[in-house]
Order: C-alpha cells, then sequence, then structure tokens
C-alpha cells in the first residue's frame, strides 16, 4: 500500500442455496488482507467525508437510523 500498487485478491466464490424455491446464488467472500485494507480505508476516509455531509444527511451515515430520518422529516413538517 506504501507503493501505491495495491490490487485486490481474487474472492473465493461459494455457490448457496437461496432461501425461497431451488435457486442458487454466488457469495463471493473477500480474502482476509482484503478485508484488512478495506477496514483500514474506511477509518482514514469516513471522517474526511463526514465533515462534509449535510445534518439531514442519514444515508451511509453510521450510527444513523431510518427511524431518526423519519423523525426529522416529521418535525421539519411540522414546523
Amino acid at each position: 500500500m506504501q507503493a501505491k500498487s495495491y490490487y485486490l485478491q481474487r474472492e473465493r466464490v461459494k455457490i448457496i442455496p437461496k432461501d425461497t424455491g431451488n435457486k442458487m446464488r454466488n457469495l463471493s467472500i473477500p480474502t482476509t488482507k482484503d478485508r484488512v485494507v478495506e477496514g483500514a480505508l474506511k477509518l482514514i476516509l469516513e471522517p474526511i467525508f463526514k465533515a462534509n455531509f449535510q445534518p439531514e444527511s442519514y444515508r451511509y451515515c453510521s450510527k444513523r437510523t431510518a427511524a431518526e430520518a423519519i423523525e426529522t422529516v416529521i418535525i421539519s413538517a411540522i414546523k
């Protein structure tokens, strides 16, 4: 990563049955190394992007729920 040339590794694919019916679906499982890299990037990038979000932003914001978004809409509509 320091050389800025990291490439994701091939994911392991497992075929699993769907909950309904007899169809199957692919489940892609990233490598442990890729998950560590993605976690590190999240720790670095999340505060940068979060600082630019509007107070009314709920989508893609951790620790903010759909119920809170609905409550905000209702309060705004009452005002």
